[in-house]
């Protein structure tokens, strides 16, 4: 059942924005404006959504600190390795 639900995670377009660094693009007045502006020309789209054209579009980037969070979750998924401790 963990593997369905990590390789539907991998498989999730949102998927960069669906762990905690997601909040991180948000973290400075720029990146606001930024958010901001993409949602309000297109008020019905998602969070994950304003996100990956902020990204796709070059406008905002992850900060090299949550990249590298992002590898290791990438990995964790992708090696299907529990952390120790989740369970308890």
């Amino acid at each position: 059942m963990l593997k369905k639900i990590f390789d539907a995670l991998l498989n999730d377009k949102y998927f960069p924005y669906s762990y905690p660094c997601f909040w991180y693009l948000g973290e400075s007045d720029e990146s606001d404006t930024v958010l901001d502006a993409i949602e309000a020309a297109h008020p019905y789209w998602t969070n994950g959504d304003v996100c990956n054209c902020a990204v796709e579009t070059g406008q905002l980037k992850l900060a090299p600190r949550h990249e590298k969070y992002l590898g290791h979750y990438k990995k964790m998924l992708t090696d299907y390795v529990i952390p120790d401790k989740w369970f308890e």
